[in-house]
């Protein structure tokens, strides 16, 4: 994980995605620090602009770091991410 990434941990949130990953404590941290989310984020392209980066894990929607764990740990079995089916992002 990058240190870029380790900031993010403690980043107020900014996106529904953010708000519904700090309603289960710890879980934004263990899906960062997993290596498959990390081996899953390595293959997402990514760009830079005005010192953020935004990933696109479905090609052209640009989403955060808390989006792209939020609809990735949904999509799995990742522990905890039951808590996350319920939260629905606007």
């Amino acid at each position: 994980m990058s240190s870029e990434e380790r900031e993010t941990i403690a980043r107020p949130s900014e996106t529904d995605e953010g708000r519904a990953l700090d309603s289960v404590p710890r879980l934004r941290e263990q899906i960062l620090t997993s290596s498959d989310f990390g081996t899953y984020l390595e293959q997402v392209g990514r760009f830079e602009m005005d010192g953020e980066t935004w990933y696109l894990p479905w090609g052209d929607i640009p989403m955060d770091l808390d989006q792209v764990a939020f609809h990735w740990a949904r999509q799995t079995s990742f522990p905890g991410a039951d808590a996350l089916r319920t939260a629905e992002p606007t």
